[in-house]
């Protein structure tokens, strides 16, 4: 999966593409975490969203999605949508921002097999 989504040559090609959004949250001049968004049909997708351990719990994570959001609907996007593994706690705190779940999906990755829940929030 890193070498899929996280090799140099992708991440280069997101980075350069103006649909693809990246948002990074610093606090005293250090980065603490990101997120990259980009348009999926009739919505923004929240495709990754990633903070260092340190910075967890300090209510990053809901400043940065709150950001995500005001974004996409500055862009005329009135949907936030994401997957999140059925088994990753974050889902609760996607539940207490306010998304809910639409789907589970189960998604082959080469040998594996993703888990997910689709979740979405109209904003």
């Amino acid at each position: 999966m890193l070498n899929r989504f996280y090799n140099p040559e992708t991440l280069s090609s997101q980075l350069n593409d103006e649909g693809h959004d990246f948002y990074i949250l610093e606090e005293d001049g250090k980065l603490q975490g990101y997120a990259h968004c980009y348009p999926e049909a009739d919505a923004m997708k929240l495709s990754k969203i990633y903070f260092y351990t340190k910075a967890k719990g300090k209510g990053f994570g809901q400043k940065l999605i709150m950001h995500c959001e005001q974004e996409a609907l500055e862009k005329g996007y009135r949907k936030m949508i994401l997957n999140v593994n059925r088994y990753n706690p974050a889902q609760h705190f996607y539940l207490k921002m306010g998304y809910l779940i639409l789907e589970e999906m189960d998604i082959p990755l080469d040998v594996y097999w993703l888990n997910d829940y689709i979740m979405a929030k109209e904003l």
